[in-house]
């Protein structure tokens, strides 16, 4: 099962446990929104990225691939599970 996940906050403890939990047996994904584009840990087995634009506006480097909107909006329509944290 493909599932994304998109974190929007970088202090919310339990969607981090969770992503992770889920990268264990799934095709995992999370992708880095808003404030969560400063969080600086991995979860093994997860992809993750960070949206480009949340990047660039905060005038950060990342340590993430960057997607654009349209990237973004493509890899939630390829996903069986998509959840907004």
């Amino acid at each position: 099962m493909k599932i994304l996940h998109i974190l929007r906050d970088p202090n919310n403890k339990y969607a981090i446990e969770a992503v992770a939990s889920h990268g264990i047996d799934n095709e995992t994904e999370l992708i880095l929104i808003h404030d969560a584009v400063y969080l600086k840990i991995s979860c093994a087995g997860v992809k993750t990225f960070a949206c480009k634009n949340d990047v660039e506006t905060r005038g950060i480097e990342s340590l993430w691939n960057m997607l654009s909107y349209e990237e973004i909006i493509k890899k939630v329509f390829e996903s069986d599970l998509v959840t907004c944290w």
